[in-house]
């Protein structure tokens, strides 16, 4: 029998491309959900259905005669409450100095590229004897 559903997370917003199979089938046999989160597996009565996406708890559901239909609300597995982000302090004043003049060197050079460039588009006056 064909089962149909859609696969969302706790907001309420499908997921696109996870996976449903049926659980201990071999071959695997599976479908990803399309943009919207809807699937479309043939499986038979008392069949386990798995559902799978990274970053989120899989869920297991049993495949009934009576109901086609089966919608999926996930949980995220990883809640990150905050993310810190952690720079590298200079070891030296000598390597913070060269790195600083090698700044200033390249944006010299591009300010000297740009002025060059709109040297060359200006246009030539042209001499004109009587």
């Amino acid at each position: 029998m064909l089962i149909q559903g859609k696969i969302t997370d706790f907001a309420g917003e499908p997921i696109h491309m996870a996976t449903v199979s049926i659980k201990d089938s071999n071959p695997l046999i599976g479908v990803s959900t399309d943009f919207d989160g809807n699937y479309a597996i043939n499986a038979q009565s008392g069949q386990v259905l798995e559902f799978s996406y990274v970053g989120n708890v899989p869920v297991q559901r049993v495949v009934n005669s009576y109901n086609n239909i089966i919608n999926v609300t996930m949980a995220n597995e990883i809640a990150l409450p905050e993310v810190t982000v952690t720079g590298k302090k200079p070891t030296n004043y000598w390597t913070l100095f060269l790195e600083l003049l090698l700044v200033g060197f390249i944006i010299k050079s591009v300010v000297d590229i740009n002025k060059q460039e709109k040297e060359e588009k200006k246009p030539k006056p042209k001499k004109i004897t009587i």
